[in-house]
């Protein structure tokens, strides 16, 4: 056996090897004069990483506007004249629009790259902006179906957006030693969006609001369609047409057993016949990713993949619950909506600063628990606005490490997909695990919103005192507990099997 895992030690170091030789390749249309020229092929390469990491700061500074869903949600409410369970179908919609609609965004982004997925965003965004500004602003009222489908619409392009800039991030900077703080600068701008939210929506008002993230979002988007360099994913597919990959050969595993220890490797022609032989296909990837990712999409049967999407969907969907309800936890405080102004600013501060302190550290530390780390200060900010139910300093410091653990977790969830199951994916990988948000949001928000309408008063459907969402803040810590001890489990599982 010993023989065995030096022949995949070498095959893994060959593969790996063999990556690093092709990425100028894959990422930069260079000729053999460029080549020649190890300067100059390095100062494009650079180049390149640079425009394109900038690019993706800007898709992530407007993309991450659901998060400033609970600053005028309130307002919002009292504009359109419903109820607040019909204000967070409105919340669940735009979550479930960016979150639902990933794995779809992955796949646009897989097939068709980063300047068609922002195109595509730039017209779905802007035309659901226009929606929701024509039923706020509008003197008759539209049917509530086309409030929805416009919150579903925004969700859905905003996620094709920031899955563009971070898939692009990710890819040119794949073997780079500074990947998961390149990822967590895309992934802070995104939770910045916030703070843009609530400086705008507090200087023009809601009446304007809508139509000038309109025109923001799709400026931005265009812009990016047509910045972001077009060569990014340069890769020549006829080459790989009679791809071969060296495989263990079970006809010479007998030889092993008896004495010879002498291990064949063959060629096979097929994938699929790696997992025959017990031997996990995603180690063997060799630099064309891209030709065969529709081919090798194996993550989705993987039990730990479904752990992680657990956990995830955990501490996301706990995050979710205090985002969307953040003017309505205030009001029933008796606080004023400046004290909401203050909380999504600290929210969006302890955000972006986790999302960039997470980025630096990531690849020191196993991502794994420090993402039950993450869990583990879900639960507790929670259980503070549960035992204090009433007191605005509870809910201060509930934000913030509720902003601290859900910032966190984001880039942790990129880094851990692709260190278990590798960059080819990404877009299908990403797409699906952050569906576990949008599920768990829409419950914990739903039942929130039935325990909020319940203590409610029937005259004005508000809500005032502790009662509001105490149950609520329970729920969620509950969860985030659940969260946290599978994490452990998987970290003591994978140390177990290390050792």
């Amino acid at each position: 056996m010993s023989r065995e895992n030096n022949v995949r030690a070498e095959l893994r170091n060959r593969k790996t090897q063999q990556l690093e030789e092709a990425t100028p390749l894959l990422f930069m249309n260079v000729d053999d004069d460029d080549r020649a020229q190890g300067g100059t092929t390095r100062w494009k390469s650079d180049l390149s990483i640079g425009v394109t990491l900038l690019i993706s700061v800007l898709l992530g500074l407007v993309s991450g506007t659901l998060y400033g869903f609970g600053r005028y949600s309130q307002a919002l409410r009292e504009a359109l004249e419903i109820t607040q369970v019909q204000t967070q179908r409105f919340g669940i919609l735009l979550d479930t629009g960016n979150y639902i609609g990933h794995p779809l965004t992955g796949l646009i982004y897989d097939k068709l790259g980063p300047r068609a997925s922002c195109l595509s965003a730039a017209i779905v965004v802007f035309s659901s902006y226009g929606i929701i500004h024509l039923a706020v602003s509008a003197t008759t009222s539209i049917p509530f179906w086309m409030a929805d489908s416009g919150f579903l619409g925004i969700g859905f392009g905003s996620g094709l957006g920031y899955i563009a800039g971070l898939g692009s991030t990710t890819k040119v900077c794949a073997t780079k030693s500074y990947l998961s703080f390149a990822v967590g600068l895309v992934a802070a701008g995104y939770g910045l969006s916030s703070t843009l939210v609530g400086i705008s929506y507090h200087h023009i008002g809601l009446g304007s609001f809508f139509l000038f993230w309109a025109i923001l979002v799709a400026s931005v988007y265009l812009l990016s369609a047509f910045v972001i360099p077009k060569t990014l994913f340069h890769c020549d597919e006829s080459s790989f047409n009679e791809l071969e990959i060296e495989s263990y050969d079970s006809a010479h595993e007998q030889s092993v057993d008896n004495a010879h220890h002498e291990l064949d490797i063959t060629r096979v022609s097929s994938i699929e016949s790696l997992s025959q032989h017990g031997i996990d296909e995603t180690s063997f990837l060799t630099p064309n990713d891209a030709v065969l990712s529709e081919h090798l999409w194996i993550t989705w049967r993987k039990i730990d993949f479904w752990l992680l999407f657990c956990i995830f969907a955990c501490v996301t969907g706990c995050g979710l619950f205090v985002i969307n309800n953040i003017s309505t936890m205030a009001q029933s405080l008796g606080e004023k909506d400046a004290f909401a102004g203050t909380l999504l600013f600290l929210l969006s501060i302890t955000n972006v600063s986790s999302r960039i302190l997470t980025g630096l550290l990531a690849d020191s530390f196993n991502k794994v628990a420090l993402l039950g780390y993450a869990s583990a200060l879900m639960a507790c900010g929670l259980l503070i606005s549960a035992v204090n139910s009433d007191g605005s300093a509870a809910l201060t410091l509930t934000v913030g490490m509720v902003g601290v653990a859900y910032g966190g977790s984001w880039v942790l969830i990129i880094g851990i997909l692709a260190d278990r199951y590798g960059k080819t994916n990404f877009g299908k990988d990403y797409g699906l695990i952050a569906m576990g948000p949008a599920l768990s949001g829409m419950i914990f928000n739903s039942i929130s919103a039935r325990i909020y309408e319940r203590h409610s008063e029937e005259s004005d459907g508000i809500c005032l005192g502790g009662d509001c969402y105490q149950n609520a803040f329970l729920l969620t810590a509950s969860a985030a507990i659940f969260g946290c001890a599978i994490a452990a489990l998987m970290t003591n599982a994978t140390s177990y099997s290390t050792h």
